[in-house]
């Protein structure tokens, strides 16, 4: 009887233990997530503050780093930027390295 009692409390732990780590997983992808975001809405802003102050789009990352201070993560994260005109609004996808394609 005293057995099954430590069997049942052991169970218990290792559901508690799981919850926390799937809870704390959750919490680290979500937190990633939302910087990923905020990155991308950064480099859009100072795009946005680019065009409204010299007239043109940048023709690249390297000059937003440059002149506006848009600072990248290039550890965590790569951007992808395409300029097709001074005229219109770069394409710009920030992506998490380790990230699969379909992500």
């Amino acid at each position: 009887m005293k057995r099954r009692g430590w069997l049942i409390a052991l169970c218990v732990m290792a559901l508690m233990v799981g919850a926390f780590y799937g809870a704390a997983s959750f919490n680290a992808r979500q937190a990633a997530q939302e910087q990923r975001a905020l990155l991308e809405d950064a480099i859009t802003r100072a795009l946005v503050t680019c065009y409204a102050v010299e007239g043109r789009y940048p023709s690249s990352l390297a000059y937003l780093k440059e002149n506006y201070g848009v600072d990248v993560d290039e550890e965590h994260y790569a951007v992808f930027f395409s300029s097709f005109a001074d005229n219109v609004l770069p394409s710009v996808r920030v992506v998490q390295r380790g990230e699969g394609a379909g992500a």
